[in-house]
């Protein structure tokens, strides 16, 4: 790989051995145990959309997926190019593809039940979530391997273990993996350890394979190309005085450059290709989320209950002073790794969608698990006695307490859940009952029966250990890094040309054969504002709670809910015509939301009670009252109107209709 894998003796490889296979074995049980195989739409489902259309349909047209999956209408649109969408970056489904392949040959081979060779049945989704654990393992291999550049075996497999259980990486490992950040954690750590075993001499083959890796990394989530800030790094702390006076060197680096930018055009080509079919150009980036540029909200981000970084996993408080640490010892790659992770905060943080959606701490985060290995790793390792390694498992442990209340339906992702009394209460139940706990994290396992599931457990753990002692005892590891740079390179030029032969099957879409009308822009973040909107709400931030709604009704105004809250918000503010307004919208889409009609009332009485002689807002109330079925209510109501005004045809009617639906109710007709 580079010059620091082929100094690696083979006493040292023997004596690595151990630590790395117990991390594989142990790896390989949890997955039988804990693993969770759950697809839903949109995100999961988009990202498994990609390899079924490819490989069942020939297209890239998802309509079937998408009625499948019950993609709800904002979910995805009509393109101008005539198109159904799919904003999400494809990097992830064409990872998955290998497995997804192999699933359909068991499926074609074995013709059992409920293993139909449609690309939906149990078998793919097991197959391929099988294969999404194996690029997370690997990317805890590369991490763990980095570490102990620093460390000793123990304090980086410890560090390992941090990983999985106090940080979001290990829910998405085990419990959400359809999404794309166990195989963004992958290629990061890919790219990274590439780059940090090649950093001080890299052949032009390995400037090659550095850029394809950076392609596939972009490609699954195109803000991972700013990783790419490594090379910076390298070339002003380590290259540049040596560049500026060795000409020979200089025109090295400049063609090592220059494959570096082809091998990053290369890698993103399917993506740029899918773009084109789908959107009309190659350069679409369509699930681009308004950035703050100059107001990054970086401590909501790392300290809100809202899926504050810090506030779910406080592990990654450790990663700050590992990385001084990481920096005394090898300077720049202390401070590429340092920089690489402020960008991505900044993103994250400068992103409108800060608190990413519904997520598991902040999701984001699990992609960069391999700057935070070897961090953690040097504080476990610089530090004597059982103080430190004590109170990370206790800090890991919050972490894995939240995961068990999220199996257990305490906590919810998709929702804002208040840390309260009640839910402090749930938590400490969940901690002094372990068949609870115990029984909450077990996996579904794709509905496999338990016997199976041991069997494929162990076959699993088996191909773990040969795959990890087959590169242990590799001596020739330029050989095998040139057979893994030269299969790169092929799967991306297959996968470009595959794109080539797809999209003349592509064809526009046809409206009508939805059974709604399809929207022509992306809603996909009305869920996403409206319940950030309503965690405002629970903190009390009614104005910014208001501009999160009134996003949400921009992006779709045929929805009622949205109006609903704001109408709630204005009437905590005391803006009770304001509020009573946005509830009448509200009704006027659905008139049968009760929630509305609720709050409509109390907007109603409010008024009321500042203005007692309005006799039209009484009558409104009087109404109101009679279709929310408080007839009680209602008759009082319409009293205090003919009181008022004795003559009131309104009230009469309303009292005679409320009198008649007694006599109903007392005297029911029989049958």
């Amino acid at each position: 790989m580079g010059e620091y894998e082929q100094t690696v003796t083979q006493g040292e490889a023997r004596q690595s051995l151990v630590p790395v296979l117990l991390l594989a074995t142990g790896f390989a049980l949890s997955v039988v145990l804990l693993l969770n195989i759950y697809l839903s739409s949109p995100d999961s489902a988009a990202y498994y959309s990609v390899p079924r259309s490819i490989l069942i349909d020939h297209d890239l047209d998802f309509q079937n997926e998408y009625l499948h999956f019950e993609f709800q209408p904002n979910m995805f649109y009509l393109t101008g190019h005539q198109r159904l969408s799919n904003d999400w970056p494809i990097g992830a489904g064409l990872l998955w593809l290998p497995f997804f392949i192999l699933a359909h040959l068991i499926a074609l081979a074995l013709h059992l039940p409920g293993m139909l060779p449609n690309g939906y049945s149990t078998v793919y989704q097991l197959v391929v979530s099988l294969g999404i654990v194996i690029y997370g393992l690997c990317g805890l291999v590369l991490s763990f391997r980095f570490a102990r550049r620093y460390v000793s075996d123990r304090a980086a497999l410890f560090a390992v273990g941090l990983m999985v259980f106090g940080s979001p990486l290990g829910f998405y490992l085990y419990y959400y993996d359809f999404m794309s950040h166990v195989v963004s954690f992958f290629a990061i750590s890919l790219f990274l350890y590439l780059w940090v075993s090649t950093y001080r001499t890299r052949t032009l083959r390995q400037w090659g394979t550095l850029g394809l890796v950076a392609g596939l990394m972009t490609m699954v989530r195109p803000q991972n190309v700013c990783f790419l800030v490594v090379i910076v790094v390298e070339y002003v702390m380590v290259l540049r005085r040596e560049l500026l006076s060795n000409s020979a060197a200089l025109k090295h680096y400049i063609k090592g450059i220059m494959l570096l930018s082809l091998g990053l055009v290369v890698g993103f080509l399917p993506q740029m290709l899918f773009w084109l079919t789908v959107y009309g150009s190659p350069i679409a980036f369509p699930k681009m989320e308004e950035m703050h540029w100059f107001r990054p909200r970086v401590w909501a981000m790392l300290f809100s209950q809202y899926h504050g970084l810090l506030a779910w996993s406080p592990i990654l408080l450790l990663v700050l002073p590992g990385l001084y640490f990481v920096y005394k010892r090898e300077k720049p790659v202390g401070v590429a790794l340092s920089l690489a992770l402020v960008i991505q905060m900044y993103l994250n943080s400068a992103n409108e969608v800060w608190w990413a959606g519904g997520s598991f701490s902040n999701r984001r985060f699990a992609d960069y698990a391999f700057i935070f290995v070897p961090a953690i790793a040097f504080v476990v390792d610089r530090r004597r006695g059982p103080l430190v390694p004590i109170l990370c498992v206790v800090l890991a442990g919050w972490n894995w307490l939240l995961v068990i209340a999220e199996r257990a339906g305490v906590l919810t992702l998709d929702h804002f859940v208040p840390w309260t009394g009640e839910f402090w209460r749930s938590l400490a139940g969940l901690a002094i009952d372990p068949l609870r706990s115990f029984g909450a994290m077990i996996g579904n396992f794709g509905g496999v029966a338990i016997l199976s599931r041991v069997l494929i457990g162990i076959v699993f753990a088996a191909a773990v250990f040969l795959v990890i002692y087959f590169f242990q005892r590799q001596k020739r590891h330029n050989q095998l890094a040139n057979i893994g740079s030269g299969c790169l390179l092929a799967y991306s030029v297959l996968l470009s040309l595959s794109f080539i032969i797809l999209i003349p099957n592509t064809r526009p879409i046809k409206a009508e054969t939805f059974s709604y009308q399809l929207s022509r822009t992306n809603r996909v973040l009305w869920n996403n504002y409206y319940e950030y909107g309503y965690y405002l709400l629970m903190k009390r931030k009614y104005d910014e709670s208001i501009r999160a709604y009134e996003k949400a009704v921009t992006l779709w105004p045929e929805r009622p809910y949205a109006y609903r809250y704001l109408g709630t918000n204005y009437f905590l503010l005391g803006q009770y015509r304001l509020a009573a307004q946005y509830c009448r919208e509200a009704l006027a889409i659905d008139p049968e939301y009760q929630s509305a009609a609720q709050y409509l009332a109390a907007c109603y009485g409010a008024i009321l009670a500042e203005e007692p002689q309005n006799l039209a807002m009484m009558l409104g109330l009087a109404r109101l009252y009679q279709q929310l079925g408080n007839l009680e209510r209602a008759e009082m109501l319409y009293q205090e109107v003919l009181r008022q005004n004795p003559n009131n045809a309104t009230a009469q009617e309303g009292i005679a209709a409320i009198r008649t639906k007694k006599k109903i109710r007392q005297f029911p007709v029989q049958p």
